[in-house]
């Protein structure tokens, strides 16, 4: 069944009737204000004095343990869903970053060792 609720533009209406009813989700009174204060309390600030302060990730050990700290503040409610991606993004150019820096680190290591070993 369709809403029996008009437009503003003043058609009918083409969305499906809520069951038991002649009308929509939107056009049922107090329905889109509801559903306005959800979006607006999902889109709060992010307010990052709650979480528990860690110190900066040196390797992929404690890259992790930040990692699964970030998903626990996430499923509790702590961190926005939109936050806690954008750890995930930089987490992962973090990773490659240090093994990058790793593969440097043993490459540098390799040259030294040849040089000592055609000087002699």
């Amino acid at each position: 069944m369709k809403c029996r609720a008009k437009r503003k533009a003043g058609g009918r209406c083409t969305r499906s009737a809520l069951k038991g009813t002649q009308k929509c989700f939107l056009h049922t009174p107090g329905r889109a204000a509801q559903a306005g204060q959800r979006g607006g309390l999902r889109r709060r600030i992010f307010d990052p004095s709650e979480l528990a302060v860690m110190a900066t990730p040196e390797n992929a050990i404690e890259l992790a343990r930040f990692i699964a700290v970030t998903m626990v503040e996430t499923r509790g409610g702590k961190i926005d869903p939109r936050v806690s991606n954008a750890v995930s993004q930089l987490a992962g150019s973090f990773l490659r970053a240090l093994e990058l820096g790793e593969l440097e680190r043993r490459v540098s290591e390799l040259e030294h060792n040849r040089k000592g070993v055609s000087s002699t």
